[in-house]
């Protein structure tokens, strides 16, 4: 992955698309496939809504100025479903996931 902060784009419930910063101190990952992984990220923007909810424990919010930070991270490269902040490079990879 690129040194330095990243931009990442997520796809929330509803289609609600979010707008991550990845900074550089964060750890981060991806497998073989286009969907990364960040140990932590910042929201940048919102598309769609005020609150972006997970798709995957709907449960975790994300909010515009909000760090988000998982449970855990796990730093296996190759596991690319564990745990962490899933995110695509690009925003279409996130409106098509």
């Amino acid at each position: 992955m690129p040194e330095g902060s990243i931009i990442g784009w997520k796809k929330c419930q509803n289609g609600v698309i979010v707008k991550l910063r990845i900074p550089e101190e964060a750890k981060r990952s991806h497998a073989f496939g286009r969907k990364c992984r960040a140990e932590f990220a910042d929201v940048i923007e919102i598309i769609g809504a005020d609150v972006a909810i997970s798709q995957h424990d709907y449960k975790t919010e994300y909010r515009v100025g909000q760090r988000e930070t998982p449970d855990s991270f796990d730093e296996n490269w190759m596991e690319e479903c564990a745990p962490g902040i899933h995110f695509f490079i690009s925003r279409i990879e996130a409106e098509n996931y």
